[in-house]
């Protein structure tokens, strides 16, 4: 449509799938998460989809850093 667009995207390294994937094959969730998001990277770039920011938080520092801080305002749960 002639406008620029910004392609953000991440994995979901720390998902319950991952971990059970992980069970199942192994090894750790961070291998898991990985392995996965190098096969996602490379299908990307294979499809000539370029990517400007892509989110990896196993692996992201940026990421464990800020994620922590955006829980501190959920309730407790009520017992």
């Amino acid at each position: 449509m002639g406008r620029d667009a910004r392609y953000v995207t991440g994995t979901d390294d720390h998902q319950s799938y991952v971990a059970a994937a992980a069970r199942l094959r192994g090894t750790s969730p961070v291998n898991v998460a990985t392995a996965e998001g190098d096969a996602i990277v490379a299908t990307l770039r294979a499809a000539g989809v370029g990517v400007d920011r892509l989110t990896r938080p196993a692996g992201d520092p940026e990421h464990a850093g800020g994620s922590g801080s955006s829980w501190t305002w959920w309730p407790p749960r009520p017992r």
